[in-house]
């Protein structure tokens, strides 16, 4: 019932549904925190499927440690090919500095 409700509410106010960008908090956390800590360990491919993303030449003054919205932004900027892409990026640093990534979670999740 309760779906039912906002639902009606959601469409007669004109509310969007957010982008795909809106589940990727930790992950686009964990990417920022990478880049600040390890600009010179970042591939020519890695770099290439951030950046359809993430704007990396400002990752440094956006970062904040318990907010993704600066790094993520609020609209969807890409396709879901560029997402699967950007996931390999993803997981190939975390494997190379899994202690960043830990520390990424941690500060995302701190408030909690």
């Amino acid at each position: 019932m309760s779906v039912g409700i906002m639902g009606l509410i959601k469409s007669s106010m004109g509310v969007l549904p957010g982008g795909k960008q809106e589940m990727f908090s930790i992950p686009f956390q964990q990417t920022a925190r990478y880049i600040k800590e390890h600009k010179n360990d970042i591939t020519k491919q890695e770099y290439q499927s951030i950046g359809k993303l993430i704007d990396i030449k400002t990752v440094d003054e956006k970062y904040d440690p318990i907010n993704a919205d600066p790094i993520k932004e609020y609209e969807d900027k890409t396709n879901v090919k560029e997402f699967k892409n950007y996931l390999l990026s993803w997981y190939q640093e975390g494997l190379r500095h899994p202690k960043t990534y830990f520390a990424a979670f941690n500060a995302m999740v701190s408030g909690w």
